[in-house]
């Protein structure tokens, strides 16, 4: 599976999504095979894996809701946490254009309850896809 679709994800970033320390994902993930290492000996986990191991553990996470869309959310999510809405619009049209405008509520609900929906990320994410 290609990287946009299952994205590697650091310990940090597995810790965030999950609600856990980093030590924990590393604990969790401590016999990550060595193909899944970087050169520094980092691990990098995929998408899929966090999300089941986080179920496992009772730990669900936004992405949850997005089902084969996971992954796509998850590359949005992390650039609008740069600012960077364009993915995300993509994301809500194709959503629109598929009859799905339901996920596009899922994401605002995620997106406000961080307290970060503003102007900003309205006219940002949302502007040009209802235009």
């Amino acid at each position: 599976m290609s990287d946009f679709l299952s994205p590697r994800l650091t310990t940090g970033q597995a810790a965030r999504l999950l609600g856990v320390h980093a030590s924990t994902v590393k604990r969790w993930f401590d016999d990550v095979p060595e193909d899944e290492m970087t050169p520094g000996s980092h691990r990098r986990l995929s998408l899929e894996q966090v999300i089941s191991e986080g179920r496992i553990r009772g730990h669900e996470t936004f992405l949850d809701a997005f089902g084969a869309d996971a992954g796509l959310v998850w590359q949005a999510s992390e650039a609008w946490d740069y600012g960077d809405y364009t993915s995300l619009h993509h994301l809500c049209y194709q959503w629109v254009k598929a009859g799905r405008a339901d996920k596009i509520g899922k994401v605002l609900l995620h997106v406000g309850g961080g307290g970060r929906l503003d102007a900003a990320v309205l006219d940002g994410a949302f502007g040009g896809c209802l235009h």
